[in-house]
């Protein structure tokens, strides 16, 4: 990489590492962003072009270090996706009000290019777990792969939102996507990992059932 490149390299990140420390500010413009990250405004539109590109570099860069992490695990692939779900609920833990206004950014922005930009290559990413669950006999060989993704990541998604929202919890979040999950799963799944999977629905079952019990004095046995 010659100067120039590292250069460029380096006030990109300094941009986004900007972006990162102001994303809860809904109206931060290109020039406040440009100060933080100490280039000019012309950088950082040469750079990025637009607010919502910075904001899908932020969450582009933060899925590659997820999928690094996920894959680090060494585990079969449903395992994999179970895990993906209590990583992404540690994250969420870890920095509430990140997480929560990136939400809010890219479900709040008029550009539909922003929130497609950030479904797209995370279905991708269900869609080598599910392929690669199929291909070593923990699903099904026919499988609808594009489909059980696009369904598990507007699942996901639709949680998320409640908890970016204060609707429900963290842990309710985190035992809502991983009963819906279990769901998903089960109709599809071999005798190999059928077991495991109903486990992991009454686990998450009774985890639903409590916090519910918990909120409003429900009864465990009554009908919902």
């Amino acid at each position: 990489m010659n100067k120039r490149e590292a250069n460029k390299r380096e006030r990109r990140a300094r941009v986004v590492a900007a972006a990162r420390s102001m994303i809860h500010e809904d109206s931060f413009s290109m020039r406040t962003l440009a100060e933080k990250a100490g280039v000019s405004v012309v950088t950082a539109y040469s750079l990025f072009g637009s607010r919502q590109n910075i904001i899908s570099a932020i969450y582009q860069e933060d899925l590659a270090v997820f999928e690094d992490e996920l894959d680090a695990l060494g585990v079969d692939a449903i395992e994999r996706m179970f895990a993906a779900l209590s990583l992404a609920a540690h994250h969420f833990k870890e920095s509430p009000a990140f997480n929560q206004a990136m939400f809010r950014a890219i479900y709040g922005s008029a550009d539909s290019a922003l929130s497609d930009g950030f479904i797209t290559p995370r279905i991708r990413s269900w869609e080598k777990l599910v392929a690669e669950a199929a291909a070593t006999g923990l699903l099904d060989s026919d499988v609808n792969v594009n489909a059980m993704a696009k369904n598990i990541i507007h699942m996901l998604i639709g949680s998320i939102l409640d908890w970016v929202r204060d609707n429900i919890t963290l842990e309710q979040m985190h035992a809502e996507v991983a009963y819906g999950l279990s769901l998903i799963l089960i109709p599809v799944a071999t005798k190999k990992s059928v077991p495991g999977l109903f486990a992991r629905f009454a686990e998450h079952d009774a985890t639903l059932r409590r916090l519910a019990q918990a909120t409003d004095g429900t009864p465990e046995d009554r009908d919902v």
